[in-house]
């Protein structure tokens, strides 16, 4: 969780912070003198695939205590303020009769069934969580950072199956940060090409579209809440999309690669909508400095996504002409996300001229933090290249496990910039 409590959202981030979970062992980073901030991009020297994890972990790390002391504020605000505010979602008109019927206490007919969420595992693990020794959440973030997504997948199997079920039936916002960790991994591991993984995230994302569920929304347990609003945490919601978008994408599906960002599409614009009319109950400045805060990160978290979805669909050219409409010229974090794409297609030259146009912004540390992760990008990039072309002439002589090596390296750097993907 960020200083405002609100989780922040996965996967494709594109103008996100760090966890606050992390720590800063190296102290504020020196913004003029540091080697990896000021070397040439001509000088660059060629690093193996440990020291570029541990460069881009560094450049995380270093950042996130300052970003966060700059940030952080005593509130005054309470906690159910703050709830409210996150929970705000608009429910389609087709589930009013059922909240209706809810309210009222009349049973739900056969028919109703088909708006009713009702997660469900695609794998199953006989034996119960049994790990008492540290927090299950902390325990699947250690996971994540290991990159075992095998093991977080087989671990969340297990503390769903041993969270007792809620009095009524119908109600799973106790498991939803449980699946946040499941779906985030196999997100991860359809990005690996583990075509074990694709049908397993596609058949459970879908249960967490509350486009389609009624039990997704307050309205629906009156018995619980007596606000209207959304249960289902906003980064659950993206990831679910994401990962529809990405298995389309990998199934080379054009009508669902379509249809996926056409949905992301529509959150982003659920969102602007949010901003633009602020709620009834919001009334002092500080109330809205949260509720504008909490709704500007997502508006960026979504626009990361609709990004990241054309950048699935390999249309880079679109995501590009995407991010030029922002209009965020001057946002240190909004140019490393076209040095990204560019990266992707190739464009290493158009990298290379967005990298200069950061370090001609003004100093921060979120300039900084572009600037290196950027470097490091466009260091990694060339050095593949040069080996690409010598091994066009050693081809036959190459082991295919060398080749795989390479393949396998490069997949990390085009997706090195999801590498601090954030977890509440």
């Amino acid at each position: 969780m960020d200083d405002t409590g609100e989780e922040t959202a996965t996967a494709s981030h594109l103008f996100g912070r760090l966890s606050s979970k992390e720590e800063d062992p190296f102290g504020e980073i020196a913004a003029n003198n540091d080697p990896v901030m000021t070397e040439n991009l001509e000088n660059i020297k060629e690093i193996d695939d440990k020291e570029l994890l541990a460069q881009m972990d560094a450049i995380e790390l270093s950042t996130s205590e300052t970003l966060q002391a700059s940030q952080s504020q005593p509130s005054s605000l309470s906690d159910d303020f703050k709830k409210q505010v996150k929970c705000i979602w608009p429910a389609p008109k087709k589930f009013l009769r059922l909240f209706k019927n809810r309210k009222e206490g009349k049973p739900l007919i056969s028919s109703d069934y088909a708006f009713i969420s009702q997660p469900r595992l695609s794998t199953f693990v006989a034996n119960p969580y049994d790990r008492y020794d540290m927090d299950p959440m902390d325990h699947l973030a250690l996971l994540l950072r290991r990159e075992d997504y095998v093991e977080v997948i087989n671990t969340t199997s297990m503390i769903i199956n041993s969270i007792p079920k809620d009095e009524d039936p119908l109600y799973y916002a106790h498991f939803f940060d449980v699946w946040f960790y499941r779906l985030q991994a196999a997100l991860r591991l359809v990005e690996n090409k583990d075509e074990t993984y694709q049908k397993l995230a596609e058949m459970e994302a879908v249960a967490f579209d509350d486009s389609q569920y009624a039990n997704l929304y307050q309205h629906f347990f009156p018995a619980k809440f007596s606000e209207a609003g959304s249960i289902l945490p906003f980064r659950l919601r993206l990831l679910s999309l994401q990962i529809t978008a990405k298995v389309a994408s990998s199934s080379g599906n054009v009508k669902e690669i379509n249809t996926s960002i056409s949905r992301l599409f529509a959150i982003l614009q659920n969102v602007k909508d949010i901003l633009q009319a602020a709620p009834d109950f919001i009334t002092t400045e500080e109330e809205r400095a949260f509720f504008v805060k909490i709704w500007e990160r997502r508006k960026s978290a979504a626009e990361a996504a609709v990004s990241s979805a054309f950048v699935q669909a390999n249309n880079h050219s679109a995501a590009l002409q995407f991010l030029e409409k922002l209009d965020r010229q001057n946002c240190p974090l909004y140019l490393l996300e076209v040095v990204k794409i560019q990266i992707h297609a190739n464009m290493i030259d158009q990298a290379e001229e967005t990298y200069k146009r950061i370090s001609e912004l003004e100093d921060s540390i979120e300039r900084e933090r572009s600037l290196a992760k950027s470097r490091l990008m466009i260091q990694i990039f060339k050095q593949n290249w040069s080996q690409a072309e010598i091994g066009k002439l050693l081809l036959n002589r190459l082991h295919p496990h060398f080749i795989n090596q390479k393949r396998t390296r490069w997949s990390l750097v085009k997706t090195i910039g999801s590498r601090a993907t954030t977890l509440a």
